[in-house]
């Protein structure tokens, strides 16, 4: 990293002075962003508290050194940043989240901003979606919460839980799409409903992967779809995608019904997805669901590995 002064000027009130009467202060604030690259974690969050309680004075150094510094100091930055309570740091998370040509930072800065909730963060994150490089498409979508409601942001984040999000980021996707679904706007709650609706009826009604029809069954249900326990029992048993697997278990444990216990039965011996079954049927049973109860106490589940 290049060692340069950077100067932070902080106004102080004077003490028993007039209202009037001010302090300027004026702190090097270099070393503590050169901490922001240290390899002991712990010295990288005191150098981010150091430079979070500085306040928007820091903004623009810190904002520089997310646009310039070895990649460590510029994550660093970013968090710092998304830690400052002032609409300029709002403002620097949104250029460093449009024009940092590390992708890696712009997604970070996309990730911060979707946190802080700022109306401001929409347009970006928005715009942020059709970006070509997946790693900043896919942060943004993770990132929108219920900040991006306009049509088109819904038809790319429902496009991404379909494609190619990983699986193991479709539990995040999914709760972008149902603070839409539950948010106070009740258009783009509406036009989110029938955008699902219509894009996986189709893949449900079709003999695509388990897979595709997995992730389907998961955005379907989430916006109020009744008919997709089946194919989730399938994908319980049958994909090979772990974290689909897992996620299919999650519903049914939550969703489950009669149908599903013999399969949640099954998969007890499963070395994957039997803990999460046997989980699964124990709250069905506490539920009252006919069979669950049975289905503990009958079926085997995986044997406890010695001295586990």
């Amino acid at each position: 990293m290049r060692r340069a002064w950077c100067g932070v000027v902080v106004l102080l009130a004077a003490c028993g002075g007039s209202s009037s009467s001010r302090y300027d202060v004026t702190i090097d604030a270099a070393p503590m962003i050169a901490a922001l690259g240290a390899a002991d974690s712990d010295d990288v969050d005191a150098a981010v508290e150091r430079l979070v309680a500085l306040g928007a004075p820091v903004v623009p150094a810190l904002e520089s050194a997310a646009t310039r510094e070895p990649r460590a100091v510029r994550l660093g930055a970013v968090d710092a940043l998304a830690q400052i309570e002032a609409p300029a740091a709002d403002d620097a998370l949104a250029r460093v989240a449009t024009s940092d040509d590390d992708t890696e930072v712009r997604a970070t800065a996309l990730v911060k901003l979707g946190e802080r909730g700022s109306p401001q963060a929409r347009p970006v994150l928005e715009a942020a979606l059709a970006d070509p490089v997946a790693v900043v498409s896919q942060s943004a979508a993770l990132a929108c919460g219920a900040l991006c409601t306009s049509p088109v942001a819904i038809d790319r984040i429902v496009a991404l839980g379909l494609g190619p999000i990983a699986s193991t980021d479709l539990g995040r996707l999914r709760g972008t799409l149902v603070r839409v679904l539950e948010g106070s706007d009740a258009k783009a709650a509406a036009y989110a409903r029938a955008t699902i609706d219509a894009r996986t009826r189709e893949i449900l009604d079709g003999s695509g992967s388990i897979e595709m029809r997995a992730r389907a069954a998961l955005l379907a249900a989430d916006a109020g779809a009744t008919d997709v326990e089946p194919t989730l029992v399938a994908a319980a048993g049958t994909s090979t995608d772990v974290a689909l697997r897992l996620a299919a278990v999650g519903w049914l444990t939550r969703h489950g019904s009669a149908t599903a216990v013999p399969a949640l039965g099954a998969l007890r011996q499963d070395p994957v997805v039997g803990p999460a079954a046997t989980q699964a049927l124990r709250f069905l049973a506490t539920q009252g669901v006919d069979g669950a109860k049975a289905a503990v106490a009958t079926t085997p589940a995986v044997p406890t590995p010695a001295g586990g």
